[in-house]
């Protein structure tokens, strides 16, 4: 019994896709080509008990992403497209990674927990 992670960052999981998006579009479809290869282990896995997760936070409110936080253009509009109106904590990226690793998720297998705040809902 066990239990693997892929954890990376997901800035864009809403498919925005249009005039002025390809390069975003190439990564998105990189990125879950990425995610989806790495939980295809998951199947096989599954009968001897390992079950295969991934996390993917957008925005997370560390040093590294701070600067970007202070930016007059683009802070205001993602709190626009975000539900909650705030970013999540790095706790709440390790809730998400605990709970994958509990008990409490021991039917759960090859899926992406998205931590959020709401903000790829739309």
């Amino acid at each position: 019994m066990g239990t693997d992670f892929q954890i990376g960052a997901r800035p864009d999981l809403r498919r925005q896709i249009g005039p002025g998006r390809a390069d975003a579009t190439a990564l998105l479809v990189h990125v879950d080509g990425h995610f989806k290869s790495a939980l295809l282990p998951s199947a096989a896995r599954a009968e001897r008990g390992v079950r295969v997760n991934s996390v993917a936070p957008t925005y997370v409110d560390t040093p590294m992403s701070n600067t970007s936080f202070t930016d007059p253009e683009r802070f205001p509009t993602w709190m626009e497209m975000t539900p909650m109106k705030r970013v999540a904590r790095p706790d709440e990226i390790a809730s998400a990674i605990l709970f994958l690793a509990s008990d409490a998720s021991s039917a759960i297998t090859g899926t992406t927990l998205v931590v959020d705040c709401g903000y790829t809902i739309w």
